[in-house]
């Protein structure tokens, strides 16, 4: 038996001596097992996924939003949904909508 200096009894007996190997044979076992793991696996996805919407529908349902500030990127974004025009005053009205200064942003588009 050879010594590893420094190595506990089940380290020298890794050392001992040549390792019996079998030959590699298919195992279906082996193969069903992995199926199981990958089903497992989807299954875990699918639970976090559900688990995530329904945390965020929750979330959603329980906020109010009433005091949150609405902000419109661009006036093509305001108009898209709805909004415009906005007045002066009214949730969502920013300067850089007014183009004109009168207080209304997102005016409807007019001829020159």
């Amino acid at each position: 038996m050879r010594s590893v200096v420094g190595g506990s009894r089940q380290v020298n007996k890794w050392f001992e001596g040549p390792v019996e190997r079998t030959p590699w044979t298919y195992d279906p076992a082996f193969f069903e097992s992995a199926a199981r793991r990958r089903r497992g696996l989807g299954q875990t996805i699918a639970v976090g996924l559900l688990a995530t919407t329904l945390v965020f529908l929750l979330g959603m349902a329980f906020t109010n939003r009433n005091n949150l500030p609405l902000y419109y990127p661009t006036c093509d974004w305001a108009r898209f949904v709805g909004a415009a025009p906005i007045a002066k005053g009214q949730k969502g009205y920013r300067q850089a909508l007014d183009s004109d200064g009168d207080g209304i942003a997102c005016e409807p588009y007019q001829d020159p």
